[in-house]
């Protein structure tokens, strides 16, 4: 004889009939709070793995003052508690964090160069009155299909700039450009 198995059935609840506790901003800090604790608490040891999650939840905590939840008077207080991250380290991070949301260097600058690499462009970009030129600038990123293509614009990436500048400026030289690439792909579609 063959036992029937009963479905399970999970109740739907509905949102009319039941009324649903709204949170707190209180409670929304806390989760916020216990969010990037319990991510720094996983993440101390792979740092590198997580270049920039660590980094992100110190910025958050500082910037919202989350560390008051759990009593601390000060961010330096709360930082206590974390042995592994020092003082230096965690506001090097903020520093990177902040620079990020200005606009000075894009999440990619500090994955391909580092902590330090990073932090040091950043303070001679400040010192030499570059920040503002810097802050001006808008990041594209693409692929090649070609590594001689990449490299070359790699090795020279002001002369690069300095070339679409100059047939962006060319309206003829562009539009024959444009022209060209519209056939060719017309072609590659047709074949």
């Amino acid at each position: 004889m063959e036992l029937k198995r009963k479905k399970n059935i999970s109740p739907v609840l509905n949102p009319k009939v039941l009324p649903v506790k709204q949170k707190t901003e209180e409670e929304k800090e806390r989760a916020l709070y216990n969010q990037c604790k319990n991510t720094l608490d996983n993440n101390t040891d792979t740092i590198v793995e997580l270049a920039l999650e660590n980094p992100k939840m110190l910025y958050l905590i500082k910037v919202n003052q989350l560390y008051r939840l759990d009593g601390h008077k000060s961010f330096n207080a709360f930082l206590k508690q974390y042995p592994k991250l020092g003082k230096t380290q965690a506001y090097t991070y903020i520093k990177i964090i902040k620079a990020i949301e200005d606009g000075i260097i894009d999440e990619n600058h500090v994955v391909q160069n580092g902590y330090r690499r990073t932090i040091a462009f950043i303070n001679n970009a400040r010192q030499n009155g570059n920040l503002e030129q810097i802050q001006n600038k808008k990041f594209l990123h693409f692929g090649f299909d070609t590594p001689d293509i990449y490299m070359t614009c790699k090795q020279n990436k002001d002369f690069v700039e300095f070339l679409l500048k100059r047939i962006i400026s060319e309206q003829d030289l562009f539009n024959k450009f444009m022209n060209e690439f519209t056939s060719l792909k017309n072609n590659q579609k047709k074949s």
